[in-house]
């Protein structure tokens, strides 16, 4: 099976990790984005800021042969907020030339607004429609594909009983991930802090690793990449949950993350800061969210699973 992936630039990653996944069950996807962010993400096929029309010349050769043409809408198009009516998506002529037309949300904030629309929209120019988000999985009534999250042989250790409560953040957008209240409730409760921002992958899961506890966010509802690797990675992960969102969790991997989890508004603060007294003053309450955390995300949210399910779906809409 080939397909050809579409994006303004790889959202987190996900598509980078589908390719790698699907690679190993003999498939083949490859990427032509407008312009990269971060170092993995160079290893895109074609990349237009560097190869130019060359590039989308050779893209659109791939895309004759592609069984699959899948197409990330509104990542950078801060137009899809407006009101009023649509905007016209940016889809090349040959990009069609791909045998079955995927559009698959990813989780940015630029279509929420109008996601209904947008899914309307796709769907009367004849294409399939999916997410990479669980959120835009629940509005839309769509197949959710989770993203594959990789974290290699980095392990974080349990907590010992003479060490101080260690927790990571990882954040990219401060504003949405309560960074700055989560901070001062770390420094009035005495708790180390690790904020990761900006640096390369390899670098923050280094960190991760030596942490006892990740906060990814507080009202986002699922589970996002970061929290992923902080259970991948051996850490108790922290996030806010909206049950809301639970039916698209077990529908695709059969159960809802374990862990502490909060309400899904602001009042979740408090919550937080609740958890955070427990596990400062308990390292054994610490090592047992640590080891059921890793537990979980290990058993169903591992590469080969998620390669998996995201395949079947590819698999399926290919005929």
């Amino acid at each position: 099976m080939k397909i050809l992936a579409l994006a303004e630039f790889d959202p987190a990653g996900v598509l980078r990790g589908w390719a790698r996944a699907l690679t190993k069950q003999g498939h083949t996807l490859k990427r032509v984005v407008h312009t990269t962010f971060w170092r993995e993400g160079a290893d895109a096929e074609w990349v237009y800021t560097r190869d130019g029309q060359a590039g989308l010349a050779q893209a659109a050769a791939f895309a004759k042969e592609a069984d699959i043409g899948l197409f990330m809408p509104g990542i950078s198009a801060p137009w899809a907020t407006d009101p009023g009516p649509i905007k016209r998506e940016d889809v090349p002529d040959w990009f069609r030339y791909a045998r079955k037309l995927v559009a698959c949300f990813p989780g940015s904030i630029n279509t929420w607004a109008h996601a209904e629309v947008y899914a309307e929209h796709f769907r009367q120019i004849g294409f399939e429609l999916c997410a990479a988000s669980a959120r835009y999985a629940h509005r839309m009534h769509v197949p959710w594909l989770p993203p594959v999250v990789d974290v290699g042989a980095v392990q974080a250790q349990l907590r010992r009983d003479d060490e101080p409560l260690r927790v990571v953040h990882a954040t990219t957008d401060d504003s949405l991930n309560h960074t700055a209240e989560v901070e001062a409730l770390c420094a009035r409760l005495g708790i180390q802090l690790n904020i990761i921002r900006d640096v390369q992958h390899d670098e923050v899961l280094a960190r991760k690793a030596k942490a006892h506890v990740g906060y990814s966010h507080l009202t986002r509802g699922i589970p996002s990449v970061s929290t992923v690797e902080d259970g991948l990675v051996g850490l108790g992960a922290l996030y806010g949950r909206n049950y809301a969102y639970d039916a698209v969790l077990l529908n695709t991997l059969g159960s809802t993350p374990y862990g502490i989890t909060f309400g899904g508004d602001y009042s979740a603060l408090d919550e937080l800061e609740e958890s955070l007294v427990h596990f400062r003053d308990s390292p054994r309450a610490t090592r047992d969210l640590q080891a059921m955390s890793a537990r979980w995300y290990r058993e169903h949210w591992n590469v080969e699973r998620i390669a998996n399910i995201v395949g079947g779906y590819f698999g399926r809409i290919s005929g």
